[in-house]
C-alpha cells in the first residue's frame, strides 16, 4: 500500500515449511500488487540476526536495491535493520524492513520493528488441548483451526518513500 516495487525476501532453508508457507505469501503478496517476482531479490539466510545482516548487506549493494525488506521472522528483520543503518541508510525512510512472529526484541528496537505477530501462546493452547484429547481417546473438535496473523504497523516501514517504478 506504500507504494514499495523492490521487495525482497530473506528467508531460510525451505525444508522447514514455515519457510515456504511464508515464501508463497510474499509471492502471492506480489502477485496481487501487480508486482513481478524477481528471484534474485530472495536470499537464504539462517533464522538469525546474522543470516539478515549478511543478507541484507548483499540487497543494498545491488544497483538498484531494494525498497522493502521482508524477513522471514524477526531475528532476520533485525540483523537486516542494522545492516541497513551500517550501510547508511535510514530504516523506515530510505528503507522499509518487517518480519514475522510479533517477538518483544521486534517491539524494543530503533527503530520499532512492523511485524506479522503470531499469536504462538493461542496455537500452543489449542494444539495442547487437542493432543490432550487425542491421547484420551476423547473426540477432538476440531483437527483444523484458523487463527488470523495481525500486522503490526511500526516505525520500521512507516516513513519509507519508495522509489518511483521505471
Amino acid at each position: 500500500d506504500q507504494g514499495q516495487r523492490g521487495m525482497a525476501f530473506i528467508g531460510a532453508s525451505e525444508e522447514l515449511t514455515v519457510v515456504g508457507d511464508r515464501l508463497e505469501g510474499y509471492q502471492a503478496g506480489l502477485e496481487e500488487a501487480h508486482i513481478a517476482y524477481d528471484p534474485d531479490l530472495v536470499l537464504k539466510g539462517d533464522l538469525t540476526r546474522v543470516g539478515g545482516y549478511e543478507a541484507t548487506k548483499l540487497l543494498i549493494e545491488r544497483s538498484p536495491s531494494p525498497t522493502a525488506i521482508i524477513g522471514v521472522n524477526d531475528l532476520t528483520a533485525l540483523g537486516a535493520i542494522r545492516a541497513a543503518q551500517e550501510g547508511g541508510l535510514i530504516v523506515g525512510k530510505d528503507l522499509a524492513i518487517a518480519g514475522f512472529d510479533g517477538t518483544v526484541a521486534g517491539e524494543h528496537a530503533h527503530p520499532a520493528l512492523t511485524t506479522v505477530y503470531q499469536p504462538v501462546y493461542e496455537i500452543a493452547r489449542q494444539v495442547s488441548a487437542m493432543l490432550i484429547d487425542l491421547i484420551e481417546n476423547q473426540a477432538v473438535s476440531a483437527l483444523e483451526s484458523l487463527i488470523r496473523p495481525r500486522l503490526i504497523v511500526r516505525d520500521s516501514t512507516l516513513n519509507s518513500k519508495p522509489v518511483p517504478p521505471d
